[in-house]
């Protein structure tokens, strides 16, 4: 009679594996385009403390998608079609895990100006996401 050996459970792709799959799929669709927002600080050479990033409560991936829109205009051609660039921002969370206190501050500055920023857990729903920025 064999012994059946023990596997270790599946474990769940990091937040960091799935930001990195999701910049790589988001930024192969027509007029999309995403960055890696990494935001922290450090000392430089000189001992100076330097910060990066776009700031505490910044989302993960920061990028734009191109949408076409009909704008009014000139009285003899009243409406025109415009392409514009929409400035949108992803925070991934592993499921089950909220955002901060920072993030959602962040978040709601960033909806007040316009941007699309929306919490995702997978590249499918960061996908998805980008799809409702399109619609505005």
């Amino acid at each position: 009679m064999g012994v059946t050996p023990l596997r270790k459970p599946k474990r769940e792709p990091s937040e960091t594996s799935i930001v990195s799959h999701a910049r790589a799929a988001l930024n192969q669709l027509p007029g999309v385009n995403f960055a890696r927002n990494n935001v922290g600080g450090m000392h430089n050479a000189s001992g100076q403390f330097v910060t990066f990033g776009l700031g505490a409560g910044s989302a993960d991936l920061i990028g734009s998608v191109t949408v076409h829109v009909c704008v009014p205009c000139a009285p003899r051609n009243p409406f025109r079609n415009v392409t514009i660039a929409r400035a949108v921002a992803l925070e991934f969370k592993r499921p089950g895990k909220v955002n901060t206190p920072d993030q959602d501050a962040w978040a709601a500055q960033r909806r007040a100006i316009g941007w699309h920023v929306e919490t995702v857990t997978s590249v499918e729903e960061a996908i998805a996401a980008v799809e409702r920025a399109r619609a505005l």
